[in-house]
């Protein structure tokens, strides 16, 4: 004879902690005890808290008031609010760095369709076309900048040992591919 299946859903509310019964940032799915591990309950815990404290934060209210809002102390909302901050920034960072990636990617295909005609294989006389040239170079030049490359401008302090001299150093990486290589990509 089989035995009877347990359900091991709970009453919505019961035992949960209050960060997680009140609404704000969306509602939590009510697991069973057992499948939630106390420590990935703690993090979902704080990551709730900081969630709550930067909406607060961006409402206007001040450290102080969070810390009462939420019930906890003024200095863990100060913690939570830099963690958040850094996360911000980090994905911001991320985000940038994609971007970065894409554009010397189309930069590449440009490159690559207009090269023929800059270096005059596509002509029947063999000569390269200067609008294409040209347009070869400014694809260079804003890769370059996207690599930061590129320099502008350099300041020399009066009186400096250097000052005079119209030499700028910078470093250039072997085919413009160390850059990558840098970060584990090929």
């Amino acid at each position: 004879m089989a035995a009877k299946k347990r359900s091991t859903r709970r009453k919505k509310g019961a035992g949960d902690a209050p960060e997680l019964r009140e609404g704000g940032l969306g509602s939590v799915e009510d697991r069973p005890s057992a499948a939630v591990k106390p420590k990935s309950q703690a993090a979902l815990t704080r990551s709730i808290l900081r969630a709550r404290a930067v909406e607060l934060k961006i409402a206007g209210a001040s450290e102080e008031q969070i810390a009462k809002k939420l019930g906890t102390s003024q200095k863990k909302v100060a913690t939570l609010l830099d963690e958040a901050t850094e996360r911000m920034q980090e994905k911001f960072a991320r985000d940038v760095e994609k971007a970065r990636r894409i554009e010397i990617s189309r930069l590449d295909m440009l490159q690559l369709a207009l090269w023929p005609h800059a270096v005059g294989t596509k002509s029947e006389d063999r000569k390269p076309d200067y609008a294409a040239v040209d347009r070869v170079l400014k694809i260079i030049a804003e890769r370059s900048k996207l690599r930061g490359l590129h320099v502008n401008h350099v300041e020399v302090d009066a009186g400096s040992p250097l000052e005079g001299m119209a030499a700028v150093v910078y470093y250039l990486p072997k085919n413009g591919r160390e850059a990558d290589d840098a970060d584990g990509d090929a």
